[in-house]
């Protein structure tokens, strides 16, 4: 009974958020995906769901409702509709083949690109002149949350032993898929949160924010900055995923480009930097538990795969993808649909398997080569979009340019870590990504409405 009184509380605020107030459940709705995890730890009807689930219909139900109520049915143009259209008419297709054969996901791994709804959501309800900083501030603080949670709960539980097992007896962490695993061969245990992807994305931003001078700051200082970008090293760093490391190594290596091209790099940025750097290596080289972890991750990476343990997560990534391959050759054009069962042929490491550790090639096996190329054209469509806009407003708004660079910059190190772990079928991953293409849509609006006002003064009198 509890629980549909907790449903019927649920829907009641979603109410007044997405109804009466819709930015507020845009608000809600971003704050969830972040910190709720990604998965199913709410019981209701002898299931296990996640508010998001009951959230994200009600929010465009409320938004939906509130346009009808003024009268205003239109919907938003967006910059990127062609490549939503047609990577969601291949979607629905491999959902619908599915459907057919009778062997649609039960927990519908297409569903999570539903949220890019939120992208025309967000640049219908912000006008013109009015920036989501607002929605900003909520990525930036929630992450921040994020990652101290993840660090000290690692902390914690390598000081105290018998920890995990209460928490997950006791808390949804568990279900939440907020994983502690032990790094095999050493004593330490490392948190890992399938969200800490987004951990890139404020690295980045920071970094960039870091970087710039004479530039005034809204959103966050640049001092402030300073503090997030030694947090969020740690966060990626600690995450002890080789994945999360790529990402990280990438995300750096096209920062330091950035700053090369605009010859942004000063000592107020060197010096501090090399003093990060080098505490780093002092605290891997000194601290022996994490010390050995990294060794062993590090040796692991670089070894013979045919000496590793077969129970090894390389070896397992190994095998799993040259099975993938083999049954994407089987139907390379448009896929098994997102069902399940009908590839388990083709090796042991595809049956009755959702979630596959290469995203995409776990993408081309539900929807072909032909859905891999729409993923493809909408995801790099986005980035691209995001950096031509930054570009156009570098000296009109240069803190907007450093947040859509920085977005851009860090989904393409989320691309290289998608290939070990499956961050795109992350929830807050895809918000965050329809965050970045609203952003760049509103910034793009404003720019030319400054230079229509810039420039014909007359019309705005």
């Amino acid at each position: 009974m509890e629980n549909y009184w907790g449903i019927l509380g649920l829907i009641a605020l979603a109410f007044v958020c997405c109804v009466l107030r819709p930015k507020w459940g845009v608000y809600l709705l971003i704050l969830e995906a972040i910190l709720g995890g990604n998965g199913h730890w709410f019981d209701f009807a002898d299931t296990m769901i996640t508010p998001r689930y009951i959230l994200f219909p009600l929010v465009f139900f409320g938004y939906v409702t509130s346009k009808l109520l003024v009268g205003k049915l239109r919907f938003p143009r967006i910059m990127l509709g062609p490549h939503i259209l047609i990577f969601g008419v291949l979607v629905a297709g491999s959902v619908i083949q599915a459907l057919i054969n009778g062997n649609l996901e039960p927990l519908q791994e297409a569903q999570v690109w539903l949220y890019l709804l939120i992208y025309p959501v967000i640049v219908d309800l912000w006008k013109p002149g009015e920036s989501p900083f607002r929605l900003l501030r909520i990525f930036i603080w929630s992450t921040v949350v994020m990652a101290i949670f993840q660090i000290l709960l690692m902390l914690f539980v390598n000081l105290f032993s018998g920890l995990q097992g209460y928490l997950y007896a006791n808390t949804p962490m568990g279900e939440m898929r907020i994983l502690i695993s032990r790094v095999s061969g050493t004593d330490l245990y490392y948190v890992f949160w399938g969200n800490s992807a987004l951990c890139g994305v404020l690295l980045a931003i920071s970094l960039l924010i870091v970087g710039s001078h004479r530039m005034k700051m809204e959103i966050i200082s640049r001092a402030t900055a300073w503090k997030i970008t030694i947090l969020m090293c740690l966060a990626m760093i600690l995450s002890m995923t080789r994945g999360t490391w790529g990402q990280f190594a990438l995300t750096i290596l096209l920062i330091g480009f950035d700053f090369a091209m605009r010859r942004k790099i000063s000592w107020h940025l060197i010096l501090p930097a090399i003093v990060i750097f080098l505490g780093m290596i002092w605290m891997s080289s000194e601290v022996p538990f994490i010390r050995d972890a990294f060794s062993e991750r590090f040796g692991t990476l670089l070894a013979d795969k045919s000496t590793l343990d077969d129970s090894d997560s390389m070896v397992v990534k190994s095998i799993e993808q040259n099975q993938l391959c083999k049954a994407i050759a089987a139907k390379p054009f448009f896929g098994f649909g997102f069902g399940v069962g009908d590839y388990g042929i083709f090796g042991d490491r595809l049956v009755d398997t959702l979630r596959f550790h290469n995203y995409f090639l776990g993408f081309a096996l539900k929807t072909g080569l032909i859905g891999l190329a729409a993923l493809f054209f909408l995801l790099f469509g986005g980035c691209w979009w995001a950096i031509r806009v930054g570009h156009m407003v570098r000296h009109y708004f240069p803190e907007q340019r450093a947040f859509l660079f920085g977005m851009a910059y860090s989904f393409v190190g989320i691309f290289l870590a998608t290939t070990s772990n499956p961050h795109l079928g992350v929830p807050a991953v895809i918000v965050i990504f329809a965050l970045m293409l609203a952003m760049s849509d509103s910034v793009f609006n404003e720019f030319r409405r400054h230079n229509s006002i810039m420039y014909n003064p007359s019309k705005h009198k």
